[in-house]
């Protein structure tokens, strides 16, 4: 998981009317939630359930916890929205209502958080739940991700070439995750977005992600294309069926051929394809007879 951090100075009242200062550095997470804090003595990891209660060995020196928000210290509970709502991870609910339910953005549930996927949703105001969209692009790449090693496992077939295992491995493990993501998989959004942050910087923001998928996807898919044309002129210049090769291709990538340990499977070139083969090793290996028989044409 990607980490980065950040310090923060953190006051703490003393004996004393002098005001004692330390810096805490925070490691957070994408969703901008406090994975550690790290001072002089040590550092102090955090946890959390899926609905935000955080624990620690230590008392936490920070207010910000899960997905970044403030944290009341003495009651563990999120002002979500500049204090908009209150949210208590204990009870995995709001203490009011949304205005926005039940017939808004808000949901059926007007004190449900995240309509009940706090995993793959955030509430960065505690008015309504930003989904962790980007399914329509998501399936699109986890096709693409399916169909690349299919593509080059064609590829291999119709070159009469042999991959090692860790390649026909690496293409198994690469259909199947494209095949799970297509059902699947959500794309996630960058973070968490902060209260503070205006609707249009999180429209730029979620717009930004969805931009760096499509161009993902559209360079992958041109990179296959290309290959599966290049594949299928070859096949069709050897005369090699591409019904058989697609099979082949299917049994290879689905682990059929490696569960029975078997090798890749080879479509034979035509009969005509072969006889021009071996015509051209004769001429090769025989240059003087070739160039004579041209000579007596002549």
């Amino acid at each position: 998981m990607p980490v980065s951090c950040q310090p923060q100075r953190v006051d703490q009242p003393s004996a004393s009317p002098r005001r004692v200062t330390r810096s805490l550095l925070l490691a957070i997470d994408l969703q901008q939630s406090v994975l550690a804090e790290l001072d002089s003595s040590g550092p102090n990891p955090f946890a959390y359930s899926p609905y935000g209660t955080q624990s620690s060995p230590f008392q936490a020196g920070t207010q910000l916890g899960f997905n970044g928000k403030f944290k009341e210290r003495s009651s563990g509970w999120y002002h979500l929205g500049n204090g908009h709502r209150v949210y208590n991870p204990a009870l995995m609910r709001f203490h009011s209502p949304d205005r926005l339910s039940p017939f808004g953005k808000g949901g059926g549930n007007a004190y449900v958080y995240c309509g009940g996927s706090p995993v793959n949703r955030v509430d960065p105001a505690g008015q309504w739940w930003v989904s962790v969209v980007g399914q329509a692009i998501g399936i699109a790449v986890g096709g693409l991700f399916a169909a690349a090693p299919t593509i080059r496992t064609a590829a291999a077939i119709v070159n009469g070439q042999t991959l090692d295992l860790s390649a026909r491995v690496a293409n198994i493990f690469g259909f199947y995750g494209g095949v799970s993501a297509v059902a699947v998989r959500p794309l996630g959004i960058p973070a968490a977005f902060s209260a503070i942050v205006p609707n249009a910087i999180q429209a730029v923001s979620v717009g930004g992600n969805a931009l760096s998928q499509a161009s993902t996807f559209i360079g992958g898919f041109t990179t296959s294309v290309n290959l599966a044309r290049t594949t299928l002129a070859k096949a069709r210049a050897n005369g090699q069926s591409l019904i058989a090769v697609a099979a082949e291709s299917l049994k290879e990538v689905s682990g059929y051929n490696l569960l029975r340990r078997r090798p890749m499977g080879q479509v034979p070139l035509t009969a005509a394809h072969l006889q021009d083969i071996r015509e051209e090793a004769r001429v090769i290996r025989h240059p003087s007879t070739s160039g004579a028989s041209q000579t007596t044409q002549l």
